[in-house]
């Protein structure tokens, strides 16, 4: 464990290396090296901070990364007061570092908080008043350093659930609030950009020269009050939906129940089983109990219950038959609790009889004739399906329940219910065990971010075993489908975009796979990409499209977008129902890699004109309506060819290109120009950035466009 004088050395060494990085950034403010540098150094700052309670520190870091965001993204202006108030922040580090361990007076932080807070909207603010209302008079104390003896924030009070699941609701109505408001931002600049286009054009409906000068002046006055609001209204806005989201994570906090709470029913249920079947057996319960959420508390009662009855019915032999077998007269039902990456899991093992899977496959073989030979070709595995039918069961003669009806189809039913799995095995020498694994919370969800055919998807964590990158190569042709071998297993393979719209990569020289597992059938899922593992809010789906079998909810990414979740066993049914003469024919070597085009002009007609000109080529086509804009999609998806204008408001033609081949996945990729004027065209600043094609918009041929298109993009291949 690390000391805190540790602790305080690290953060004053990351001080020293930030005060650098802000040192070469106030001699070239549009750095972007040196940004991301002290963007990285700030987190680890914060970090570390956290880890030991400076509170003050951390929430200076916290108001930091934002305003460097900003300025990577060139939404700051003007930058030189973003880089005085770098300056300012090192001075509040280095003061609070320095009082850590004393109880003097210390400087407070909500003066930079402030601060940073209005460089993001535009607000001027007055670094030399700060400077000299705290670090020069530090009247006040940082906030790790106070002692109160007030009230004891570690009382606990009592608070009803229903006023919780209320707090919910409208915090959820607030964020999907903000979310319109994002797109009411996105109106003004529609506005604005419209009013811009006007103003070039106002000399063609008048030839009072006076007139339009006048015209023009009061439309450049409107149109920079209307972008001054909107960077105001959308800064403000990101500054809402971060205190929001982290509202919203600490009130589902309160909903969160001990598991253990649902054991005395449990154990009711128990001894009630065992007496009514004159069985002999004992309820075990390990493992420490998790927290989780309350209304998928009350949803397992019911699963559990089916399951506990199965392994007390079906499972736990009488006693005279368990001495016959050398068991100890008394069984043994356990039920174990644990927590992993936000899951939990729950599992029920008895050392009964466990499952006969050889005489189960004589009976479903009867019970579903149609379909004896692939069931006589099924593993163990394969086989669990069958159990989890409605009716059906491995306990009886004739392979039917006869009692509730419901058996562990009850149980599946359930756990479907709150998003989770369940699955079960048999145990050495006997026995049955088996796993319920559902999310913490409903409210949140942990999963991967994955894009395929051009959409971004969640898909959750609770049913995938693992992630794998395949060659090519690698892949089985078993006629009827592709599979991959992994270790000693052989599993289908099949591409998402397979039964989504739009076009995906599905081979390329290496694919990105995700092992899925239902009912213990494995197969692998074909994504063009695999973003990232993050734990977001949840909501369910709206009332419209509530009905559509694929998809489980939605979630919200990190930019607040809509992200649909993937509901797996209906993804896995429909995958494993294309046939292999689609895969074939929509993923084969002529088709190896669909392509990516980002088109970039801020006129909304021209962006039109330009994507019908070149759809027939069989490629992805994304809008961006600025340079700005192209950045920001850049760096969420890979293109293949970027088609620009020349002259866009904010950020034109060549200063996007420069920042484009800042990136390194963009250095060499192919760039087409659109010049609004032959003198822009023959611009030698384009030549130098690597751009080879520049057409004139008042008169380049459609064809060419499309040829040089076409030849860019299959040269890219060769390469």
């Amino acid at each position: 464990m690390k000391s805190k004088k540790t602790y305080h050395d690290e953060i004053s060494v990351n001080v020293g290396r930030l005060e650098k990085c802000f040192n070469s950034i106030r001699s070239k403010p549009d750095d972007f090296t040196s940004l991301k540098e002290a963007l990285n150094l700030i987190k680890i700052i914060g970090g570390t901070a956290d880890m030991n309670g400076y509170k003050a520190i951390s929430r200076i870091s916290n108001g930091l990364i934002p305003v460097i965001e900003d300025l990577i993204e060139n939404k700051i202006s003007p930058k030189n007061e973003a880089v005085k108030l770098f300056n300012l922040s090192i001075s509040y580090y280095r003061t609070i570092t320095d009082q850590a361990d004393s109880e003097a007076n210390s400087l407070s932080v909500e003066n930079i908080l402030d601060a940073y807070k209005s460089i993001n909207s535009g607000t001027p603010i007055d670094i030399t008043e700060i400077y000299q209302k705290d670090i020069l008079q530090g009247k006040t104390k940082t906030d790790y350093l106070m002692h109160s003896s007030g009230i004891d924030s570690r009382k606990k009070v009592e608070i009803t659930l229903q006023k919780i699941d209320n707090a919910i609701n409208k915090l959820n109505d607030i964020v999907l609030n903000q979310y319109q408001l994002k797109y009411k931002v996105d109106d003004i600049l529609k506005t604005e950009t419209g009013l811009s286009e006007l103003s070039e054009k106002i000399d063609e409906l008048s030839g009072d020269k006076k007139l339009n000068t006048q015209i023009k002046k009061e439309l450049a006055v409107n149109i920079a009050a209307l972008k001054d609001l909107r960077n105001s209204l959308s800064n403000k806005l990101s500054q809402s939906e971060r205190d929001t989201f982290t509202l919203q994570q600490d009130i589902l906090g309160f909903r969160m129940i001990p598991a253990a709470l649902i054991n005395p029913e449990l154990q009711n249920l128990f001894n009630a089983e065992t007496q009514k079947n004159k069985k002999d057996a004992v309820l075990k319960i390990s493992g420490t109990s998790p927290s989780i959420d309350k209304f998928i508390l009350q949803k397992l009662i019911g699963p559990l219950e089916a399951i506990i009855i199965n392994s007390v019915t079906h499972g736990i032999e009488p006693p005279q038959e368990r001495k016959r077998k050398n068991k100890p007269e008394k069984g043994t039902v356990e039920i174990s609790y644990s927590e992993t990456g936000g899951k939990i899991i729950i599992t029920v093992r008895d050392d009964g009889c466990g499952i006969d899977f050889i005489r189960f496959k004589r009976l479903c073989m009867k019970i579903f004739p149609y379909e004896s030979d692939e069931i006589s070709a099924m593993t163990d595995d394969e086989l669990i399906k069958y159990l989890f039918m409605q009716g059906i069961t491995a306990g009886t003669a004739d392979g039917f329940n006869s009692g509730s009806g419901q058996g562990l189809y009850n149980a599946y039913e359930g756990v479907q219910q709150v998003k989770g799995k369940i699955s079960l095995r048999n145990t050495e020498p006997e026995g049955l065990e088996v796993t319920v694994t559902v999310p913490k919370s409903l409210t949140t969800v942990n999963g991967f971010f994955i894009r395929s055919a051009g959409e971004k998807f969640l898909i959750p964590s609770t049913f995938i075993d693992e992630i794998i990158y395949v060659n090519a190569t690698e892949i089985i042709d078993l006629l009827t489908k592709h599979a991959v071998k992994v270790r000693n297993d052989i599993i289908p393979i099949f591409p998402l975009s397979g039964i989504l719209k739009g076009s995906g990569s599905g081979s390329t020289d290496k694919m990105h796979v995700i092992i899925v597992n239902e009912l213990g059938d494995k197969i692998g899922i074909i994504v063009d990409e695999i973003l990232y593992h993050s734990s977001v809010i949840y909501k369910p789906m709206p009332k419209n499209v509530e009905k559509i079998k694929s998809l489980q909810g939605i979630v919200f990414d990190e930019e607040y977008n809509i992200v649909n979740i993937l509901h797996i066993p209906e993804i896995t049914h429909k995958l494993k129902a294309i046939r292999n003469i689609e895969f074939r024919e929509k993923f084969s070597s002529a088709n190896l890699r669909y392509k990516n085009i980002l088109i970039v002009d801020d006129s909304e007609l021209n962006r039109r004109i330009e994507k019908n000109i070149i759809v027939n080529l069989n490629v992805n086509i994304d809008e961006a309506y600025n340079g700005i804009d192209a950045l920001s999609k850049i760096r969420d998806k890979h293109y293949d060819l970027i088609i620009t204008d020349s002259k866009m408001p904010q950020m034109d033609g060549i200063t996007f290109i420069e920042n484009l081949r800042k990136e390194n996945d963009y250095r060499i990729t192919p760039v087409i120009v659109l010049a609004s004027s032959n003198e822009e065209a023959s611009d030698s600043r384009f030549r130098n950035l690597g751009v080879t094609h520049i057409f004139n918009k008042s008169y380049f041929n459609r064809d060419v466009l499309v040829e040089t298109a076409s030849n860019l993009l299959n040269s890219d291949n060769d390469e």
